[in-house]
């Protein structure tokens, strides 16, 4: 830029536009910071998810290597073991209650369908879910005879 435009372009510029640029420019400043920061950040969950997906891939394969290897079949519960047929989670609970032929609570119930019904299951909260069924009851199977506890309707 030559002097002579510089001088033009001084004589036309105010304090106050100068106090609005400076403002621009530490909120600009203070912007290109952020966006470096979190750029930074996106890189390092970008990374953290590769390596994931790289072990999932990785304990998937070993583990479909060993089914061939034990002769087992590919496909839906390949890896996993044979999965054996239970009775209907509801139709135990009914089970329990008429053997018990009293009201009984949550943890009651837990109990008597894990250890007395030999239900098996890899939930990692299943008192919940047993929670939820009698609560729900939509089959109408069960009736709260006080609070947390149940019997047969």
């Amino acid at each position: 830029m030559r002097r002579e435009d510089l001088f033009s372009v001084m004589e036309s510029v105010t304090a106050r536009d100068l106090t609005e640029l400076a403002s621009i420019k530490g909120r600009l400043v203070v912007l290109e910071r952020k966006r470096s920061s979190l750029e930074k950040e996106l890189a390092a969950v970008v990374q953290e998810i590769e390596t994931i997906r790289k072990s999932v891939a990785k304990r998937w394969s070993k583990r479909s290597k060993a089914s061939l290897k034990t002769g087992e079949a590919k496909g839906a519960g390949a890896g996993r073991g044979k999965r054996v047929a239970q009775p209907a989670l509801a139709s135990l609970i009914v089970e329990v209650l008429k053997q018990k032929k009293k009201a009984l609570g949550i943890n009651q119930l837990c109990d008597a369908v894990l250890k007395e019904k030999q239900y098996q299951t890899d939930s990692k909260n299943f008192k919940g879910q047993l929670r939820v069924l009698v609560y729900k009851n939509e089959k109408g199977l069960f009736k709260k005879t006080a609070p947390g506890l149940f019997t047969l309707a």
